[in-house]
């Protein structure tokens, strides 16, 4: 075997070392080129500029619009549009964005105002991709302030890759009245937070379009959102559509049951109005006064006045007069009018008669006035039939003179039954008077629901006549009475 030369050794390693240098270079060369070939390219924005003025108005109260539009020269934009926008609710200025992408992927346009700070236009802009090529306009209203807009827009496809920015300048003087504007930005705030994915603003964003508010009414598309926003696990919309499905609002098919299963997954994430729900239907009373808890120590005031309630009567809970004190005031104290009744009666609230009813309370008999419709007669001397009709000879007209005495009346009932009110003349025996009172006066109503009687005197020229009235619940439970004493004024007739 021979050795090799040391000179000859050296040499090839160096020669290795050149050759994967090279190689090395090579593959990174190739890499590179790959690369180029494959980067996403941008967008590139072509055109942009106004494309005209849209204007719409919208009947008040009823979601029926109508709309026109024109396009207005650089030069006639001010005067064209204080022609345009004379009984219109609101001007739009219409600008149209053009971008093509190299790589022929879809884009989208984003147009966002970038001068001055303060006040912000409004922006009605489509997010969506549409093909490389398609011009997309956007809607503009400026404030009425009159501010000179800087706008941008910028084209992005489907990578994220951005165009170059394009800038437009925006001197149209106010778009709509102050009144207006301040609905249009309260509801473009609005729509911006729903889209940052704010719960309570997609919920309210939902009701905007029920209602109208700063939009035109859309009934089926705020449902719809509702809908969607609960779906996806929004609790404020859950508790908003378990409401539309427990009262059958905005054509909402009523569904108790479905209104409990929202109710109930509102319930699980925290919502009060929803843990309030969940308690009142809820049929174990224990259990009602543990979702009436949750909800009461997030203030919601008809919660506490349930849970007082409870522990008042030892229902479903024990007894304790001391804490259902603190939580009625509590409940008071943010404007809850039965709690405060309560308050204002606790030891007639929370005292019970030999049956174990407690009886209604009498808060307040009151005069209310007279009423004094016009009543008229006409009596004929002498009546012949002629020709086919009674014609009269001789007779007068005559006036009756009518009065009713009115007075109201309201009671409580503190396990919220529903309350008749009895009335009666106590003097003198005779002559009687007549008692009338509001229609359905004489039925039964809702715990303090404020109540109009009213006496007419027939033939009785003077004299001072008193009623009782005695408020009773459906279990025969009565108040004490109340008297109220009337001079009685002559009424001819008491129609």
């Amino acid at each position: 075997m021979r050795l090799c030369n040391p000179l000859f050794l050296i040499l090839a390693i160096f020669v290795g070392m050149f050759a994967g240098s090279e190689s090395a270079s090579a593959a990174e060369e190739g890499h590179s080129e790959t690369s180029a070939a494959g980067r996403n390219m941008p967008p590139e924005l072509g055109d942009v500029g106004r494309n005209g003025a849209y204007g719409y108005s919208q009947s008040v109260g009823s979601g029926i619009s109508f709309s026109s539009s024109k396009t207005l020269s650089e030069e006639k934009m001010e005067e064209g549009l204080a022609e345009f926008r004379s009984g219109k609710d609101v001007v739009w200025l219409y600008y149209t964005a053009e971008a093509s992408d190299p790589d022929g992927d879809d884009v989208r346009y984003i147009w966002t105002q970038i001068s001055p700070e303060e006040p912000v236009a409004i922006i009605e802009q489509d997010d969506s991709f549409v093909p490389s090529g398609q011009a997309v306009d956007v809607k503009v209203c400026t404030p009425p302030s009159g501010a000179v807009i800087t706008l941008q827009v910028v084209a992005m496809d489907r990578n994220g890759a951005r165009s170059e920015p394009r800038s437009v300048i925006v001197n149209a003087a106010g778009c709509t009245s102050e009144a207006r504007w301040a609905r249009l930005s309260r509801f473009a705030r609005l729509r911006e937070a729903a889209n940052q994915g704010d719960h309570k603003s997609q919920r309210d964003l939902a009701l905007a379009y029920i209602n109208g508010d700063g939009v035109f009414k859309d009934q089926k598309k705020g449902t719809h959102l509702m809908q969607t926003h609960a779906q996806a696990g929004n609790a404020e919309a859950q508790a908003q559509w378990a409401y539309f499905l427990d009262t059958g609002k905005h054509r909402i098919k009523k569904d108790k049951k479905k209104a409990l299963e929202w109710y109930r997954a509102a319930a699980r994430q925290g919502h009060a109005h929803a843990q309030y729900a969940v308690g009142f239907y809820e049929k174990d009373k224990r259990e009602a006064a543990r979702w009436f808890k949750l909800a009461a120590e997030q203030n919601n005031s008809s919660a506490q006045f349930n849970l007082a309630k409870m522990l008042a009567e030892g229902d479903g809970v024990p007894k304790d007069l001391a804490a259902a004190k603190e939580w009625m005031q509590k409940s008071a104290d943010r404007g809850y009018k039965r709690a405060k009744t309560w308050i204002e009666n606790w030891e007639a609230a929370t005292a019970f008669d030999e049956s174990g009813n407690r009886p209604p309370r009498l808060s307040s008999v009151a005069y209310a006035g007279d009423h004094r419709p016009v009543s008229a007669s006409y009596s004929a001397d002498k009546m012949t039939y002629k020709d086919g009709k009674w014609v009269t000879e001789g007779g007068q007209a005559k006036v009756n003179t009518v009065v009713w005495r009115k007075f109201n009346v309201r009671a409580e009932d503190f396990d919220g039954e529903a309350i008749r009110y009895l009335v009666t003349q106590t003097s003198p025996d005779t002559p009687k008077a007549k008692i009338g009172g509001q229609r359905n006066a004489f039925k039964y109503h809702a715990s303090g629901k404020e109540v109009m009687f009213a006496i007419c005197f027939p033939q009785i020229s003077s004299g001072e006549f008193t009623f009782q009235v005695i408020a009773e619940d459906k279990r025969g439970g009565r108040s004490a009475p109340r008297t109220i004493a009337l001079e009685a004024v002559r009424s001819d007739k008491c129609q």
